[in-house]
């Protein structure tokens, strides 16, 4: 299944993001959030992701985000550890640089 989040990806939409992750990976084992559109995003926002992830893989399924080289995702990453700022290529996260493995 393929998933886009408009907009901030912050901590006032922490509930409505979650529960559209939350119905996404109900409805399918493998799914893939497009983090093009992703106009901003602070760490509650990343974390919200990770959880996702996590959450997915214990359900036997699988949950990636597609990291454009540019853009507010890339930078939070960056900004907070996740990716290596010398990286600029699309990578998927968790995988972003290895950092989540």
């Amino acid at each position: 299944m393929s998933l886009s989040l408009e907009g901030d990806i912050c901590l006032s939409r922490m509930l409505e993001v979650a529960n559209t992750l939350r119905a996404a990976i109900a409805e399918s084992d493998d799914v893939e959030l497009d983090g093009t559109a992703i106009s901003g995003i602070d760490f509650a926002g990343i974390q919200l992701l990770i959880a996702a992830r996590r959450s997915s893989l214990r359900s036997g399924g699988d949950f990636r985000v597609i990291v454009p080289p540019t853009g507010p995702l890339r930078e939070a990453l960056i900004t907070y550890g996740y990716a290596d700022p010398a990286q600029r290529r699309e990578a998927p996260l968790p995988f972003v640089d290895g950092a989540l493995q």
